[in-house]
């Protein structure tokens, strides 16, 4: 009924969470059922290893369906879509699509509008891989290039969650659940955010995906500020935002922005 794409850009420094968090996956998905798909692109640091495209299997097992010839940039917009249309047309759903984004991400204010801005550090972008990123700007445009709706985009990374990010991904999905700020490591608890993920009440199911995500976090000490964005309501907040925004930006102290602070205007 529903495919769920699991985008893993481990090229980097997170490529040692590549493993549990795939053990992790592989006791979640036994608890769904089987008429589902979970579907799993790894790219990670190893040199005898190239990127791949697996299916994790109702009894927990991963079957390989497709290993490309050679490595390549995941962060490149044209090979993320060319990835994304592959996994569609292996795992066909007969009713919906989730997309799930591991790895590295980083804030809204862009500096240098380029997958090749590692002398600038990441900028609005996800899936750093050799220090190229992924622009939020090109990842949309990506999207659009599928001949589909995501029911949702979960981001698995760092301060995914801002107002700029869920704008420019409004069209592309219904429902973008994410965090605003850094999150740990190992990421999300997927032996108990994969059956989430696979529940058909969509209020329900972002429910279960944030509790069991943010009370993993809080068991261990830590705190996970998580929410879900109802993109069609993103424009009426635009709407809204626009006529307060010249009332808020007169009121920010002229002599603050060159103080380090960020201001998502």
């Amino acid at each position: 009924r529903r495919t769920v794409i699991v985008y893993m850009s481990g090229d980097n420094d997170l490529t040692s969470y590549v493993q549990s968090d795939l053990s992790e996956m592989k006791t979640g998905r036994k608890q769904v059922a089987s008429n589902e798909n979970l579907v799993v692109y790894v790219d990670r640091q190893a040199a005898d290893e190239k990127p791949y495209i697996a299916r994790i299997t109702a009894n927990g097992e991963m079957e390989t369906l497709y290993e490309y010839p050679s490595d390549f940039y995941s962060s490149d917009a044209d090979n993320f879509a060319e990835v994304l249309s592959r996994c569609l047309q292996l795992c066909p759903a007969t009713e919906d699509y989730g997309l799930v984004l591991w790895g590295h991400a980083s804030g809204s204010v862009i500096e240098k509008d380029s997958i090749d801005n590692s002398s600038y550090g990441s900028r609005r972008a996800y899936g750093v891989d050799n220090k190229k990123w992924l622009n939020i700007p090109s990842m949309r445009r990506a999207l659009q290039s599928l001949p589909i709706k995501w029911k949702f985009i979960f981001s698995d990374c760092c301060n995914m969650q801002n107002i700029e990010t869920a704008y420019e991904l409004k069209d592309v999905a219904e429902y973008l659940i994410g965090s605003p700020a850094e999150i740990t490591g190992y990421g999300a608890p997927y032996n108990t955010v994969v059956p989430a993920l696979f529940i058909h009440d969509d209020t329900q199911m972002h429910k279960s995906v944030c509790d069991n995500y943010h009370d993993q976090v809080d068991a261990m000490g830590g705190h996970l500020p998580i929410s879900v964005i109802k993109t069609s309501q993103i424009n009426a907040l635009a709407q809204a935002t626009r006529q307060v925004l010249p009332t808020v930006a007169a009121a920010v102290p002229k002599d603050d922005f060159g103080q380090g602070h960020i201001y998502y205007f």
